[in-house]
C-alpha cells in the first residue's frame, strides 16, 4: 500500500451543511482530514445514509479521489478515529463511537 504521509484529523464536528450550497442533501459534515497542503472531507448524505470521502480544494470545491490507495488509506484513518464503521457487506456507516 502506498504511504501518503501522516493524516491529521483537523475537525470531527458533526454539522449540517447549508442546503443552498450543498444540493441533493441534506448533507452533514463528519470530519476534515489534512495531509500537508491537501484537505479531505468525510460527509454524510442524510437522505441515503451514504458516506462520501472527497478532496476539497482551496476554492471549496469537492473532487473525487481517483487514487484508490489514497482513498483506502483515508478510509482506514477515519475508521481508526471512530468516524466511520463497517457493517455487513462492507458498507461504510457512521462510526458507533462517533458521538462519544
Amino acid at each position: 500500500m502506498t504511504n501518503h504521509g501522516d493524516f491529521i484529523l483537523s475537525s470531527k464536528i458533526r454539522t449540517p451543511l447549508p442546503a443552498e450550497i450543498f444540493h441533493n442533501g441534506p448533507w452533514t459534515h463528519l470530519a476534515t482530514v489534512k495531509r500537508g497542503l491537501r484537505e479531505y472531507v468525510c460527509i454524510l448524505q442524510e437522505s441515503t445514509q451514504k458516506i462520501y470521502i472527497e478532496e476539497i480544494s482551496v476554492t471549496g470545491r469537492f473532487h473525487s479521489i481517483d487514487d484508490d490507495s489514497l482513498w483506502n488509506e483515508l478510509l482506514q484513518f477515519l475508521f481508526s478515529k471512530g468516524i466511520v464503521g463497517f457493517v455487513k457487506d462492507k458498507e461504510i456507516i457512521v462510526g458507533s463511537d462517533y458521538d462519544k
